[in-house]
C-alpha cells in the first residue's frame, strides 16, 4: 500500500511506503515517424520539388517507439501555417489546397506525451 507520492521536476514520481520505495520515470525517448507515401508513391522517390497535379494529397506514414506500442501512438499534422489536426491513424488524405507550394507537418506523440 502507498502512502505518499512525490512527483519531481524531472518527471520523476516516487512512491512511499511502509515496504519501502520505487520510483517511475516516464519515458524520455521521441518517437520516430516516417512518411512512406505521397498520394501512394514512395516518399524517398519523390523530387523536393514534387508537383502532383491534383488539388488534394494522400499521405501515409509510420513510427514507432522505444517504449510505447504502436496502436498508443497519436498523431497531428498541419498543413502550411494552419491549426494541427489530430488524427489517430497513420494517413490522412488533405482538403483541397490552393495552387502553389505547400509544407505538411507531422508529430507522432508517445504514450508520454514525448513529440517527434
Amino acid at each position: 500500500m502507498f502512502l505518499t507520492l512525490h512527483p519531481r521536476p524531472d518527471g520523476s514520481l516516487w512512491f512511499g511506503s511502509t515496504s519501502g520505495l520505487a520510483v517511475y520515470r516516464p519515458d524520455s525517448h521521441s518517437p520516430n515517424v516516417e512518411i512512406f507515401s505521397v498520394d501512394g508513391q514512395p516518399h524517398g522517390l519523390l523530387a523536393p520539388d514534387y508537383i502532383t497535379g491534383y488539388s488534394a494529397l494522400a499521405f501515409k506514414w509510420t513510427a514507432d517507439d522505444m517504449e510505447t506500442l504502436t496502436e498508443y501512438i497519436s498523431y497531428q499534422y498541419k498543413i502550411d501555417d494552419g491549426k494541427w489536426v489530430k488524427t489517430p491513424i497513420q494517413q490522412v488524405n488533405t482538403p483541397v489546397l490552393n495552387d502553389g507550394q505547400h509544407t505538411f507537418f507531422l508529430c507522432a506523440i508517445d504514450y508520454d506525451g514525448n513529440s517527434s
